[in-house]
């Protein structure tokens, strides 16, 4: 996780995967559902979900799109 205050006000969840496999999608999903409740001090942050993945099919990166995450290929 990163976060910027002031103009920005900025959160920003990562989740990094070596080989991305679907069920990272769904949990990266379920953090991000939870997220203001567990990190109440960000309440007020607009949130943006990321997933990083050394490995990650064109079908999965699809899928991450779909899920409306960034996706970042390391």
């Amino acid at each position: 996780m990163a976060y910027a205050n002031s103009k920005i006000n900025e959160v920003y969840v990562v989740e990094v995967k070596s080989h991305l496999r679907e069920e990272a999608i769904y949990a990266h999903n379920t953090s991000m559902d939870n997220f203001r409740a567990l990190f109440p001090e960000h309440a007020d942050k607009k949130v943006f979900g990321i997933i990083a993945a050394v490995d990650m099919s064109e079908m999965l990166k699809k899928k991450v799109l779909e899920a409306g995450f960034y996706v970042v290929r390391i």
